[in-house]
């Protein structure tokens, strides 16, 4: 399990191995751009990315471990692309835009966020054992402070530390919560403010099975990350 405090590390992979949990927990704290072409729903903010190609600066690596091979790639689903020069140390073997999860539905609302049903995307597996179906629950729990939960449905080790929530949602958050449905699921965080994206989930990628988790994430760039792993702390100092 996870419980992350973060303010933002532009590009940023979270990649876990994990044991025997499964179970993914993210707190984002908010105080006081993207060139995509978006489509708006107008049911619970959910938009469409007009995306046909993927950026080199946004590639998600596919083939972390050794030995990378374009058949090895594509058995993974995957794209094999070298990098042409000049290089900037992006991944040759990435994920395509669609891999990953896709929105089954549309977001149910809860007394202090949304519920949605997310299902696998894509035939091929990066190392077995992946859930097919999972559910990630939005928590607006204070104004300053947004939870995020993923889980399947296999009872699952969740670490003991309690995170204190109003229950409800806050009359003025400081943040705005958009969801993509395609090519990717993904959550957009904005900060009301200054319309900022300071969080945004809509990369191909994510992977959730017994022994492996990963969220691709873009932050803004300068950002700090804290609080990664089975830890609390009451102070970002």
């Amino acid at each position: 399990g996870i419980n992350a405090e973060y303010m933002g590390v532009y590009g940023v992979t979270m990649r876990l191995l994990l044991s025997s949990c499964g179970l993914l927990l993210l707190l984002l704290h908010v105080d006081g751009s993207h060139g995509d072409c978006i489509l708006q729903n107008s049911i619970a903010n959910v938009i469409k990315l007009e995306k046909k190609v993927n950026k080199v600066n946004e590639r998600i690596d596919c083939h972390p471990d050794p030995n990378a091979s374009p058949e090895k790639c594509t058995q993974r689903g995957c794209t094999w692309e070298p990098e042409e020069e000049p290089l900037t140390g992006a991944p040759w073997c990435f994920y395509p835009l669609g891999y990953g999860y896709n929105m089954i539905g549309q977001p149910v609302d809860t007394r202090d966020g949304f519920l949605i049903h997310l299902r696998r995307s894509s035939s091929d597996f990066m190392f077995g054992e992946e859930s097919q179906d999972i559910w990630v629950q939005i928590e607006m729990q204070k104004d300053y402070r947004l939870r995020i939960k993923m889980s399947d449905d296999k009872q699952r080790f969740k670490v003991p530390i309690d995170i204190v929530s109003d229950g409800v949602i806050p009359e003025n958050p400081l943040y705005d919560i958009t969801f993509t449905e395609s090519p990717n699921f993904g959550i957009r965080v904005t900060r009301r403010s200054s319309q900022e994206i300071i969080l945004d989930t809509s990369l191909p990628g994510l992977v959730f099975s017994d022994q492996f988790i990963q969220l691709p994430m873009t932050l803004p760039e300068g950002s700090d990350v804290y609080g990664w792993g089975e830890n609390e702390q009451h102070t970002l100092a």
